[in-house]
């Protein structure tokens, strides 16, 4: 009781880390023993476990490279616009929400106003495009 609070001279602990050390090598090697011994007992179990684990990292590896392919797909087609291009519409092409009125008192876009666009100094070329959304409903 009366070491509680005192600490042990170096010389002290130097024997016990090297008794630790001694004992944790020896404990890994028993481990390493009794794992190559569970292997050659059990080969069945250990074909089928390692088979496992090649089936898991080759899907781990070609869910990645489909996942990067289909990124770099998109990039590129974002590329492809490039950061100097501007798509105008009359609405947001996509709300989660019901549009607003304010937006049904904004003027329709005319395919002329491209043209005037493009007669700017600035502007490389402009092009007039139109999205018919038309929903159906029931079977014809």
């Amino acid at each position: 009781m009366a070491t509680l609070g005192k600490t042990l001279p170096r010389t002290a602990v130097l024997p016990v880390r090297s008794l630790i050390r001694k004992e944790g090598v020896l404990k890994f090697r028993g481990e390493v023993l009794l794992a190559l011994d569970t292997l050659r007992k059990n080969p069945l179990r250990s074909a089928l476990t390692i088979l496992g684990i090649v089936i898991g990292i080759t899907t781990v590896i070609t869910v990645s490279a489909v996942i990067n392919g289909l990124n770099e797909n998109v990039l590129g087609g974002i590329r492809e616009l490039g950061s100097d291009t501007i798509i105008a519409y009359r609405f947001p092409w996509a709300s989660l929400s019901r549009p607003p009125s304010e937006w049904f008192n904004r003027k329709e876009l005319q395919a002329e106003w491209a043209e005037d666009i493009a007669r700017l100094p600035h502007v490389a070329a402009a092009s007039p495009s139109m999205r018919i959304f038309m929903p159906q409903f029931g079977s014809g």
